[in-house]
Formats: C-alpha cells, sequence, structure tokens
C-alpha cells in the first residue's frame, strides 16, 4: 500500500510533538495567573509594608511580562484552528513523498524526511521538529494497513540514505505543466535566520526589521526614560512637596510605567526572538528558487517542489525589505528578501506580478490550476 487519502483538520497538527494544545496553554496561562496572585500576596505586598517599593514594581513587572508571553502564546496556538479542513491524498514513490490538495502539490525527497514516527492516533513523516505530514488512523481500513504504510515509508527512507541520488521528478510530470509552460518572473535565495526568526516571533503581519542595534537603541532609550522619572519623582517632591497634591507624582508615575513597559515587553520578545534563531533548522536555509506564474507559485530546493495555487493565499505582502506570501493559518511559505534581486526594479516587478495574479485568481474559479480529474489520471498512468 502506497497510498492513502484522508481529511486534514486544522487541530492535527498539535500531534507534532514541539507542538502544544490550547489546552495545555490554558492551563499554562492559569498556572502564571494563581503564581502571579501568591506572587503579590507572599511577596508584593509585604515588599510595600515594609517600604521596598521598587522590590514590589520589580516583581509586578516580571509576572507581567511571564503573563503577558503566556498569553500570546496561546493566541499564536489558537490562530491555528483559522484553517479549514481539506482533503489530502499522499503518496509514497521510492524517490520523494508527495503530497496534494485541491489547491496545491507538494514533493519532498526522502532526503528532507527525518523520520516515520506511529503515535498510536497520527502516523507521522517527519520532515523536521515543526513540521510533518500527519495522518490519522481512521485513514486505514486497519491497523495492519497503517503499519504496513509505515513500514513502506521507512524502507524508501532508509534507501535513499544508502543512495547519492535525490531525484524528485518534474519534467516528466504532466500535473507540472500550468507552472513550468506559461512561467513569470522568478528569484532564487537563501532564508535568513534573522527574517525567519522575526516573524517567527512577531507574525507576518509585523512591521519591517529594523537592525538589531537600532532596536535596542530604541528599547533602551525607553528604559532609561522610565528609570529617569522613577529616580527624579523623590527629589522632586522633597524640593516641591505642592507637586504631590497636584496630582503631578501620579502623573510622572504613569508615564515611567508607559515607557518601562514599552521597552521591556519588547526587549523580552527581543530575546525570544534571538532564542528562535538558534531554532531555526538548517533546511530552512538552503538554497530556494521561486517561480510564479497565473496559475500559481512554485519553488524548488535541493529537497523539495512545492506548488501551490493563489487561492492558498489570503494576500500578498510588499514591505520596504521583504515580500512575503501568508497562508490563511497565520503562516508564511515565502519570506523573499528584495536584496536577492538583481535591480530594485525587478523585485517591484516581481511583487506587482504576483499581486495582480493573486487579485484574478480571487475572482475566478480554479480553472488555471490542474483539476482533481487530471491529477488522477496521471496517478493511474505512474
Amino acid at each position: 500500500m502506497d497510498k492513502v487519502e484522508f481529511v486534514q483538520r486544522p487541530e492535527d497538527a498539535w500531534a507534532i510533538p514541539s507542538s502544544r494544545t490550547p489546552a495545555q496553554m490554558k492551563r499554562a496561562v492559569w498556572l502564571v495567573i494563581i503564581a502571579g496572585a501568591l506572587t503579590g500576596i507572599i511577596g508584593v505586598i509585604p515588599a510595600y509594608v515594609i517600604g521596598r517599593p521598587l522590590l514590589a514594581s520589580t516583581i509586578l513587572i516580571l509576572f507581567g511580562l511571564i503573563l503577558f508571553k503566556a498569553s500570546r502564546q496561546l493566541w499564536n496556538q489558537v490562530l491555528l484552528l483559522r484553517g479549514e479542513s481539506r482533503l489530502v491524498r499522499l503518496r509514497l514513490t521510492p524517490n520523494f513523498v508527495e503530497s496534494s490538495t485541491d489547491n496545491g502539490r507538494e514533493r519532498v525527497a526522502w532526503a528532507g524526511i527525518d523520520g516515520v514516527t506511529d503515535t498510536g492516533d497520527f502516523l507521522l513523516i517527519v520532515q523536521d521538529e515543526h513540521r510533518a505530514y500527519v495522518i490519522p488512523r481512521g485513514a486505514f481500513a486497519s491497523v495492519g494497513e497503517m503499519c504496513q504504510f509505515a513500514a513502506l515509508a521507512q524502507q524508501y527512507r532508509e534507501a535513499a540514505i544508502r543512495s547519492p541520488s535525490h531525484e524528485i521528478g518534474l519534467d516528466d510530470d504532466r500535473y507540472f505543466a500550468k507552472w513550468t509552460s506559461v512561467a513569470g518572473p522568478s528569484v532564487t535565495y537563501q532564508n535568513m535566520r534573522a527574517d525567519l526568526a522575526y516573524v517567527w516571533e512577531y507574525g507576518v503581519d509585523a512591521k519591517p526589521r529594523d537592525s538589531d542595534w537600532v532596536r535596542f537603541q530604541q528599547l533602551f532609550s525607553c528604559l532609561g526614560l522610565s528609570m529617569m522619572l522613577g529616580l527624579l519623582i523623590p527629589n522632586v517632591l522633597f524640593l516641591f512637596p505642592e507637586f504631590l497634591r497636584n496630582g503631578i507624582l501620579v502623573f510622572a508615575l504613569i508615564f515611567s510605567a508607559i515607557f518601562w513597559y514599552a521597552g521591556s515587553i519588547p526587549l523580552m520578545c527581543m530575546a525570544f526572538e534571538f532564542k528562535k534563531r538558534s531554532m531555526v533548522q538548517e533546511k530552512w536555509l538552503m538554497q530556494q528558487t521561486v517561480t510564479i506564474s497565473p496559475a500559481g507559485a512554485i519553488v524548488h530546493t535541493p529537497t523539495l517542489i512545492l506548488c501551490r495555487s493563489w487561492k492558498t493565499y489570503d494576500r500578498i505582502i510588499h514591505g520596504p525589505t521583504l515580500i512575503c506570501f501568508p497562508t490563511d493559518v497565520g503562516g508564511a511559505d515565502f519570506l523573499i528578501p528584495k536584496s536577492a534581486f538583481p535591480s530594485t526594479e525587478q523585485a517591484e516587478h516581481f511583487a506587482a506580478e504576483a499581486v495582480r495574479w493573486h487579485e484574478a485568481a480571487g475572482k475566478l474559479p480554479n480553472e488555471n490550476f490542474p483539476s482533481n480529474e487530471m491529477m488522477e489520471a496521471e496517478l493511474c498512468d505512474d
């Protein structure tokens, strides 16, 4: 058995070991809230009573940062539910794993597969720590069929590892003719760790990334202003006690807190962003070529061929430094740096064509996309 068809649900992604379900994240947030309440009773209140407001404020700030981060992670997990269930056809061949849906097709060479894992409820064909083909047990007629499929996948993977050739196959495939026969502009580039980590932490809609030095300057300026206000308040009140009666103390404290959170929360996010840079997989940094056409977008890497209809993407983000193709679940297939193009004009042309074809695809049925009948005919011919 080398083929399987199943309905993939958004929540199936939580079967990947590195993912945390919303239930797990909710428990984590509640634990943070309870810990914060206990911290307030045990730490903050006594600190104020004994005249240590700086210590009490520090405890409150740390708790606020932790709660902010935990809530943000919970929200990111919930965003996975935005996607729709879709029919997936998975096929195993000696050279690659093929996944196809109504709006796309993907081939991954076995060299790009890290392993095959049976969790009981799901069969995972793992690409890396964060990505996998997640096949529910119900897709198979029996447990024996599932084991047979897993054994064949493992056999192909082990044979491919021993072989020096990792051919994926494209030129002789009728299915890809819609992209290759009327191909538009293309670009070859490598992903940058900093860009991937930035989008991973802040999302595809985040403002363009400044240099690390500029960002540090901005954040430490906010923290410095906050500390200056905090240090000046006691001295000013000592010299001008009438300010207390006029409410200036309250305004000074409010602005001090605003500047502090304006600096500390982004600084914490930057720390997590830098941590994510070390988590970026090496295979994500491979050189890749992206070609666009009226049918959609196609990407080649040494171990992957990925085709997507324009209907896959919510929109095309044309930023000052990046061209981004965000999907309907908050992720992004491509983060193309404009510096990868020979000139600014070519980058602008690429983005303009992508936007034009994406808008045109939204107004028309999938007539430019290879049909399911064509796909089935091709698979029968193989």
